[in-house]
């Protein structure tokens, strides 16, 4: 022992190659910092003998010697990561960033330390009171999820909107609602909580042109990373989907391809043989042949993408007596560095290779093994600029939602004509705030 005292740092949780960590026996204080899950690497944990409190990530427990028996500390199931979604959710509907007092709110540490928010023993909000802190803006349905909330205090704000309906259970309770001046929604908070079973369209544009072409450029932003969050499921942002010379193909970015974390996808349909596959660097990329989903082919190439603004350049990339080449490349606006993805042969189809349709579609996935709550999915948003086919802007954009199950209600698609910018959000407590409907541009 070294009579430490005081909380844990949860900085702990940046040292990745950490094999042993031994803090037992102080005089340490507070809750255990979730990021100590990030210590994949320990081998010995030891926390004994000091007066922590709250709930423990479990991760932990995979530990191979650890003493977290001793510490008669519940662990932080998935419910206590709702509830801090379900926070984070509130924080960004009412203008979080400018409230009187937000001490701690988005920060790593537990959401019993957040202004306003206590918790149960079970790391659950039990209590939320942030009356006179200037909130604007609409209560989130979020909150309908904070399923052991006893106290709720959102008075002499400047909310609008309706109240969730889910917390009518509340009403007569301990809270302020009556003094908000607001109604109680009429339409129930969606049910995120019924699993659905992958691949899933959540949030889907189809772009049409006036003309066929054969370059395709995407301007787009990612707003978020929302990681490599689950070994069995990812995300996939599929840019672009056609047919060329009668043969599908696609192509996007997905937060883990083929389980070896971040990059692109290119695919085509329609054959088995990679002599019509080239990739771009044999240490960063491969190719794929499977017939798994019929036939295809791919190039994949690693590729570590965050939150930022890039574009992708689809063209041809030089022609042979039995077909033409196209290729994919990705830029990062930021660094100003192109690389190139890889490239895939298609048939000539009456002498030329060309798009069959006049359109693009475009989706955020979700794909898996194994089926997958909703919420559980991480909230994600990217927006796009219309893109250009030969350099001209698409003349419509007809947007969708959850195709393929109708099970995903937490997805959005959003046009900013300000911005001339096509928003998708989908997953986490994300709302449907607008309807499935076709854009016309000027």
């Amino acid at each position: 022992a070294n009579q430490l005292s005081g909380s844990i740092p949860p900085e702990l949780g940046n040292l990745t190659n950490l094999q042993k960590l031994t803090l037992g026996g102080n005089q340490l204080s507070g809750s255990i910092p979730p990021e100590l899950g990030n210590l994949t690497n320990l081998t010995v944990l030891a926390l004994g003998g000091n007066q922590l409190s709250g709930c423990m990530s479990e991760g932990l427990w995979n530990v191979r010697n650890n003493d977290l028996s001793r510490l008669d500390l519940l662990s932080c199931g998935p419910d206590v990561a709702l509830d801090k979604a379900a926070l984070v959710a509130l924080y960004n509907a009412t203008d979080g960033a400018n409230w009187t007092n937000n001490t701690n709110w988005l920060s790593y540490r537990p959401i019993g330390e957040w202004h306003g928010v206590t918790t149960d023993a079970d790391g659950r909000v039990a209590r939320l009171n942030l009356s006179a802190n200037q909130l604007s803006g609409s209560i989130p349905f979020a909150l309908d999820y904070l399923a052991n909330l006893r106290a709720l205090y959102l008075g002499d704000n400047k909310l609008s909107g309706c109240i969730p309906a889910g917390l009518r259970d509340l009403d007569g309770g301990e809270n302020d609602l009556d003094q908000l001046g607001l109604f109680f929604c009429e339409v129930s908070s969606p049910d995120l909580t019924q699993p659905i079973s992958p691949p899933e369209h959540m949030a889907n544009i189809v772009w049409d042109w006036p003309h066929k072409f054969r370059v395709l450029e995407i301007d787009f932003t990612i707003h978020n990373d929302p990681g490599d969050f689950s070994a069995e499921h990812g995300l996939y942002l599929m840019l672009g989907h056609n047919q060329l010379s009668d043969v599908v193909f696609y192509f996007g970015l997905q937060t883990n391809v083929q389980r070896r974390g971040k990059g692109l996808v290119f695919s085509r349909w329609g054959t088995r043989d990679l002599a019509n596959a080239r990739v771009a660097d044999a240490v960063e990329g491969w190719t794929q042949s499977s017939g798994h989903e019929g036939d295809f082919i791919g190039v994949r190439r690693a590729y570590d993408w965050g939150a930022g603004e890039y574009r992708v350049r689809f063209a041809p990339d030089g022609s042979e007596a039995d077909g033409e080449w196209f290729g994919l490349w990705i830029t990062n606006k930021a660094r100003g560095t192109t690389t190139w993805i890889g490239s895939l042969k298609f048939p000539y189809l009456n002498g030329e290779a060309v798009l069959n349709r006049q359109s693009i579609y475009t989706t955020v996935e979700i794909y898996g093994v194994r089926p997958i709550r909703p919420i559980d999915i991480p909230e994600w948003h990217v927006s796009l600029k219309r893109p250009l086919g030969n350099g001209v802007k698409p003349s419509t954009a007809t947007s969708s939602y959850s195709l393929l199950t109708g099970g995903i209600l937490n997805s959005n698609v959003r046009y900013d004509p300000a911005d001339d910018v096509m928003h998708f959000q989908a997953g986490g407590f994300t709302e449907r705030t607008d309807p499935e409907q076709q854009t016309i541009f000027d």
